[in-house]
Order: C-alpha cells, then sequence, then structure tokens
C-alpha cells in the first residue's frame, strides 16, 4: 500500500503548530488526525475542539480524501459572532 505525507496545523489562543504525517493513500482529514493523535504529535484536546476543518485554505468535511502534500488546517471555534464583533469595533 502507498503512502502518503501531510502537514496538519492549527492556531489556538496559546497553542499553535504544525506537525507531519505518513497516512495510507486515500486516507481521510478524519484518518490524518487520528494518526497524529495516536503519535502524541496532535494534542487530542485540540482535535476534539475543532470546529471544523480545511485543506490549503478551502473549508473541507472530515471525510474529504487527501493527496500528497496536503496541508490540513484545524479550525477553532468562534468566541463571538463576527457580526457583533464588527459592531462592537465600530462603537469604539
Amino acid at each position: 500500500m502507498s503512502t502518503i505525507h501531510v502537514a496538519i496545523a492549527w492556531a489556538w489562543p496559546g497553542a499553535d503548530g504544525e506537525i507531519a504525517v505518513l497516512a495510507a493513500e486515500g486516507a481521510t482529514i478524519q484518518d490524518a488526525i487520528e494518526i497524529g493523535c495516536a503519535g502524541n504529535q496532535l494534542p487530542k484536546e485540540i482535535a476534539l475542539a475543532a470546529a471544523g476543518f480545511g485543506v490549503w485554505g478551502r473549508a473541507r468535511p472530515a471525510t474529504f480524501v487527501l493527496r500528497e502534500a496536503d496541508r490540513v488546517e484545524l479550525y477553532r471555534p468562534l468566541t463571538m459572532d463576527p457580526k457583533e464583533a464588527r459592531r462592537k469595533r465600530a462603537r469604539g
């Protein structure tokens, strides 16, 4: 069976990082995350708290099939509605 190299990146307040994982060809985002957690490279609390996933800046579901050299991004949950944040900034 053939393998692919994939990067997993995250940026949380106080915790950011990027790891490289080796996954089987045909692996999904979820598979890559499980490999990263199993190898203790990816903190489980980060993986469990992820509000979404992306590949190279485009939102993708956990079932998205990865290709060689893809960069998986774990998105953190929003702390405030973006519209409300803009209103708050505009009010000063």
